[in-house]
């Protein structure tokens, strides 16, 4: 991760400063306000870009501005960098300014159980508030590079306003505590303990396999079987494995017939969650690295692809559970 400062800020970006400096109060409000006023652009904020950062880190990292009880930051992201599942520790307010097309998902946490409550891409330009919160996963898939300017602050801090974030490891049933980085499978030496993690409904934990999936083979450029971790390797097989997906058949069972709000709303993220699961799939079925009793059913996966709808329309959603009923019997 790098981690910089420096002493004379470009003009529009100390005007930031100076207007957070100035205010006697702030909220996630007021954040997305001054970010969308400020003007800032791309070019304010090369300095600390970093689209060559190592592949073990998920996306570029890069302190602007300490102060203190707020934390002015840039993140860098190429395709395939994602983030992991997380919230933001200490942090009570803040926004972020998205500078490319991002995906951004949200997620909520009740009863020991999450959910995802969203599944989207934010075009460039959109301010997202940040709150003590919010749960959320962001990256770039299939975007051309791009920086993201993160605004994070907490009145009762005095340094590491980020310290204590919660990096939720849903295939592990933990959570990984950082000092403020989101990263994928993040080093031991980043990990300041861990905790017992919640458990997640299927198309939440289907995001988190295939998302983890799909950052590691971008960090590795490789679908070598004989490079993939043991981790790599069970997370892949889990994808093919027809007791994950028997779990799957029992929360749509609950839900049959049923027309509220969750409920349609998990119709929705589902759609969006298998397409990307099957696409990966299509990969790995490919290179042979998993999945090898669904190989005599990849032609058919294929076209399914060719014909879906970016969004996962209800009818992708029903031919493709058609299809892995058939090849996971």
């Amino acid at each position: 991760m790098t981690e910089t400062t420096t002493a004379v800020l470009p003009e529009r970006i100390q005007g930031l400063v100076d207007t957070i400096e100035s205010s006697s109060s702030m909220d996630s409000r007021a954040a997305v306000r001054l970010l969308e006023e400020s003007g800032i652009t791309e070019q304010d904020l090369a300095q600390w870009a970093d689209y060559s950062h190592p592949s073990a880190d998920s996306y570029g990292r890069a302190m602007v501005h300490d102060g203190g009880h707020y934390e002015l930051m840039v993140m860098s992201w190429t395709d395939g960098d994602m983030s992991g599942i997380h919230d933001h520790g200490y942090t009570q307010w803040g926004a972020v300014q998205l500078l490319g097309n991002a995906e951004h998902a949200t997620f909520e946490l009740k009863d020991g159980l999450m959910r995802t409550t969203s599944r989207a891409v934010f075009k460039e330009g959109t301010v997202v508030p940040v709150d003590h919160d919010l749960i959320h996963q962001m990256g770039n898939v299939g975007q051309p590079n791009y920086l993201t300017l993160h605004l994070y602050g907490s009145p009762d801090r005095d340094g590491d306003v980020t310290g204590d974030a919660r990096l939720y490891e849903l295939d592990e049933g933990m959570i990984d505590i950082t000092g403020g980085g989101a990263f994928f499978a993040p080093p031991a030496a980043a990990v300041c303990r861990r905790e017992d993690g919640p458990r997640a409904d299927f198309p939440t934990w289907l995001r988190f396999v295939t998302e983890w999936m799909r950052r590691s083979l971008t960090a590795t450029g490789s679908l070598d079987s004989q490079q993939l971790t043991e981790r790599e390797s069970a997370l892949a097989a889990k994808l093919f494995d027809r007791t994950e997906w028997d779990r799957l058949d029992g929360e749509l069972a609950q839900i049959e017939g049923k027309e509220d709000g969750l409920s349609k709303r998990y119709r929705r993220i589902l759609g969006r969650e298998l397409l990307a699961s099957a696409q990966l799939q299509e990969r790995l079925l490919a290179a042979g690295v998993a999945g090898q009793a669904f190989a005599p059913h990849a032609a058919r996966l294929t076209e399914l692809l060719e014909g879906a709808d970016p969004q996962g329309s209800p009818a992708f959603t029903e031919a493709y559970l058609g299809l892995l009923q058939e090849a996971l019997s």
